[in-house]
């Protein structure tokens, strides 16, 4: 489903893929990335945000927002 720069993913996957998929397809539509919003039992919903929003990419709680580079693993981030 897909509302302008709102994005739904219905899926079971682990989070880290799902926001994996989530920035791969925002990139895919020429967007910066993609920024999570919430989350309801396998319902996560995003936005697709452009580098000219000024907004910042927000990532599932618990994962990271995978860059052109080396994605970190979750034991690699501060949580703090």
């Amino acid at each position: 489903m897909s509302m302008g720069n709102m994005r739904l993913i219905n899926s079971s996957a682990d989070p880290q893929e799902v926001m994996n998929f989530a920035t791969k397809v925002c990139k895919n539509d020429f967007y910066l990335g993609a920024s999570f919003l919430s989350k309801n039992s396998k319902e996560y919903r995003f936005k697709c945000v452009k580098a000219e929003d000024n907004e910042v990419l927000t990532p599932i709680p618990g994962t990271v927002i995978p860059t052109g580079g080396a994605t970190p693993t979750p034991a690699a981030v501060n949580k703090s």
